[in-house]
């Protein structure tokens, strides 16, 4: 993913998209209503009919993707902000770039900026050549890939067939384009170029997975095609030597007849071939047509035409912009419409340079010769009053300023080639722009986000740390009411304590006024009654220990360790407990 991209894949990924690699469907629109405005005022001239308003230029809605059009919303085409300033694609597109479309059945963003260049390129070649566009020659010449090592689909380029390169790779390629693409739809009541007279669709809105690369060999080209591909590998075809993409794109038509054609003649004959296989065709479609007037003057229009039709079109003509032959014509001296100068290079100082001399034309071409004399003195006298106190260049000099006005003219290009480069890095820097203006966008609504969560954080940090607080204060008055309780508890333990002490020594007391006979010593806590005999718990244990040593009258046990409580003496046969008297 190139810098300062977005990647923000779409919350439902559309129907029929799996195949779509990720760097496809996470590339967000960054174009926004300002660059639409920016793009409208500065390339309006890039889509077609816009003083008719037939085409609108939106900007994609946040779930839009360029791989993918809506098939029940809106009838519209997807396309990178670059086709448009660095390429030169307009909408419409032309018949040459709707056929590759159809032919290799993709939509026109399936195709990466780069590729478009090659289109563009070879319509620009055709049309300079005055060949009409063949998809045949071009298809030969190019092959449609995907990127390598790719397991999903992304951007499909175009290539050279392997030995048959005629074009160089663009040397500034398009970079950054993928989130620069913008919505193109028709204004209402008005049919897009995209459909048909059948309202069905010329080439897919849609990227498709199951594209075409069509390839075609040479033995299915016509003969125009041959020449024209002739034309192509012998003066490009070679290794070192590939027609230069950038300036085709960027150069005028004068630079390019001049630079780039103009040196061919003369000095291939391929080249040689070419002209005078179109220049015969064109002589045989004039006397076709009826056309009396000689060598016509028309050249070819860029058209998509099959192999055939390439070769059995009507509408072929000569590719030379020849300059109209001067006609004679014997219209009153005085007349606006009577050519002097053609005149004279006609009959005077051209190959024609005889007057006829039958009789009935004799006198009246005199009489012409005698008046187009007459009124070249006039003109001549009056180019001398014009140019009295004007300074008189010599010759030499004259040369001179004329090569250093051509090499101005050649400086003004590059100037003019350097601008529109220049207009192209300043419409992407406005567009990165506009993204790190987005992103400083984002970064304040997160600064804002987290002051607010701060400022929350620091209020639940208040209200917690004071309930903190108080409840520490609780925890000490509580601590302190325990210590109290405690306090209590253990004072009422004592109290009982010594209660129950005292209650159970006159239990004691008045047991023995009862039974004066009855040993008080073996009542109190630590004794229990074990088989009708009052033992201690020591007594107990000692006895499952050493059942052979019963527990006799008058003894005692020795305790196991020191701290245990000693053992009372028992009874063997307790005498029985007297009643009670009344009292």
């Amino acid at each position: 993913m190139a810098r300062g991209a977005i990647h923000v894949l779409p919350q439902v990924v559309p129907e029929g998209c799996e195949w779509v690699d990720d760097a496809v469907l996470g590339a967000k629109s960054v174009v926004d209503e300002e660059f639409i405005k920016y793009f409208c005022q500065h390339h309006r001239y890039r889509v077609g009919s816009v003083e008719g308003k037939k085409y609108r230029v939106i900007a994609p809605g946040p779930e839009d993707r360029a791989c993918y059009v809506d098939p029940e919303g809106e009838s519209c085409i997807f396309l990178y902000e670059p086709i448009f300033t660095k390429v030169g694609i307009r909408v419409s597109f032309s018949e040459f770039e709707i056929g590759v479309l159809n032919e290799c059945e993709i939509a026109p963003s399936q195709i990466h900026p780069n590729s478009w260049g090659f289109i563009r390129a070879y319509e620009i070649v055709c049309h300079e050549f005055g060949f009409p566009t063949s998809l045949g020659v071009f298809f030969y010449l190019f092959k449609l890939t995907k990127p390598f090592s790719k397991d999903k689909q992304q951007w499909l380029s175009l290539r050279a067939h392997q030995g048959r390169k005629v074009f160089e790779m663009n040397e500034e390629s398009v970079r950054d384009f993928k989130n620069l693409y913008l919505k193109i739809v028709s204004q209402p009541g008005s049919s897009p170029f995209w459909v048909n007279d059948k309202g069905e669709y010329r080439f897919p809105l849609s990227w498709n997975e199951d594209w075409i690369n069509p390839r075609v060999e040479r033995n299915e080209l016509g003969e125009s095609e041959l020449l024209f591909l002739d034309v192509l590998s012998e003066c490009w075809g070679r290794k070192d030597h590939h027609l230069p993409t950038r300036l085709l794109l960027t150069q005028s038509s004068a630079y390019i007849q001049k630079e780039i054609l103009g040196v061919m003649s003369g000095k291939s004959n391929a080249y040689d071939r070419f002209k005078a296989h179109l220049l015969s065709k064109s002589k045989r479609s004039a006397a076709a047509g009826g056309s009396n007037s000689g060598v016509s003057n028309a050249t070819l229009s860029p058209s998509t035409l099959s192999a055939q039709e390439v070769d059995n079109s009507n509408r072929d003509v000569s590719q030379t912009r020849k300059r109209k032959t001067f006609e004679p014509k014997y219209d009153p001296i005085n007349s606006k419409e009577f050519d002097h100068v053609g005149f004279a290079q006609e009959y005077l100082v051209g190959g024609n340079n005889k007057i006829p001399m039958d009789g009935e034309n004799f006198m009246k071409n005199l009489e012409f010769v005698t008046r187009s004399s007459i009124k070249a003195a006039a003109i001549c006298q009056a180019a001398q009053n014009k140019l009295k106190g004007c300074v008189v260049v010599p010759e030499g000099e004259v040369e001179v300023l004329r090569s250093r006005v051509r090499a101005l003219e050649t400086e003004k290009k590059v100037i003019e080639g350097e601008k529109f480069d220049l207009s192209s890095k300043v419409t992407n820097l406005e567009a990165r722009i506009a993204l790190e203006a987005q992103e400083v966008d984002a970064s304040k609504v997160l600064v804002k986000r987290l002051e607010k969560e701060k400022a929350d954080g620091e209020e639940k940090y208040r209200r917690l740390y004071a309930e903190f607080k108080m409840k520490i204060e609780n925890q000490k008055r509580l601590e302190t009411e325990l210590q109290a309780a405690q306090d209590l508890c253990d004072k009422f333990s004592d109290d009982a304590l010594m209660l129950a002490e005292e209650v159970a020594q006159n239990l004691k007391e008045q047991v023995q006024v009862l039974l004066p006979e009855f040993d008080v010593k073996q009542i109190g806590p630590d004794f229990k009654v074990v088989d009708g005999v009052i033992v201690r718990p020591e007594s107990v244990a000692d006895e499952q220990v050493h059942p052979e040593k019963p527990v006799g009258e008058g003894s005692e046990q020795v305790p196991a360790s020191e701290g245990s409580p000693v053992a009372r003496p028992a009874m063997s046969d307790p005498p029985p407990t007297p009643p009670c008297p009344e009292i």
